[in-house]
């Protein structure tokens, strides 16, 4: 299996309800790309500089790094992190691992 961990930090005037299309929009991933065995997310809620002003997080756990290799060009993504997140983030950070 793969990890993949996504952080965005959002732009200043971000609004609730755009956070909340994320969310739901990343959760929705798992119905519509195969290979994603769970996908969780959230707001930041750590105290002082642990955050490096990141404020929202998502895990997605692959079935294997095909997985994750089929997921990044899959016309779904695409659109979701051009509708979602590049409205929205000033800065992304991604890592991947395998378990």
């Amino acid at each position: 299996m793969l990890i993949h961990i996504v952080l965005i930090k959002f732009k200043e005037g971000t609004a609730e309800s755009q956070i909340k299309e994320l969310h739901e929009n990343v959760l929705r991933l798992k119905e519509k790309i195969p290979g994603i065995n769970s996908i969780s997310g959230g707001s930041d809620v750590s105290t002082g500089a642990r955050a490096h002003d990141f404020n929202y997080g998502f895990v997605m756990e692959f079935t294997d790094s095909k997985a994750l290799d089929d997921y990044l060009p899959h016309p779904v993504h695409k659109s979701t992190v051009e509708k979602y997140i590049h409205p929205i983030a000033s800065d992304v950070l991604v890592l991947d691992y395998n378990i």
